[in-house]
């Protein structure tokens, strides 16, 4: 059986002891929406971090672990045109680059824990895509 993120915050909801009507409240979605949200096997970031601060848990990282995709040989393949050592970055190069910031909210050793696995695979992704982190 796949596994289905939205089963997996139900049971959360459950555990939180929140009313399907209080938890929709807290999604800012429509309480009769709950029936479907709770069966998808996939939902936007956005929303698996709503959801995270709501029921303060780390739906994003459940959700990383338990992928379908996680041990697919696309997510495996590295580039071997990607040299081991970093050249010097020319004035072009810095131009065209992109950068972005997470806020995370939570207890320190739950996301402590988490975090290094989060940013390994984002790592990986991002060197999938022909991308270096700095």
């Amino acid at each position: 059986m796949d596994f289905i993120i939205g089963a997996e915050i139900k049971k959360n909801v459950r555990k939180k002891g929140l009313t399907n009507k209080a938890f929709a409240e807290k999604m800012n979605m429509e309480e009769r929406n709950l029936y479907h949200f709770f069966k998808k096997e996939t939902l936007d970031v956005d929303i698996l971090l709503q959801a995270s601060e709501v029921l303060d848990f780390d739906f994003l990282g459940l959700y990383i672990r338990n992928s379908k995709f996680k041990n697919s040989s696309f997510s495996q393949h590295k580039h071997a045109s990607q040299p081991s050592v970093e050249s010097p970055m020319k004035v072009e190069d810095i131009q065209n680059q992109i950068s972005f910031s997470i806020n995370l909210k939570g207890d320190f050793d739950k996301v402590s824990q988490e975090m290094s696995n989060f940013l390994q695979l984002v790592k990986k992704e991002a060197e999938l895509r022909g991308f270096k982190l700095a």
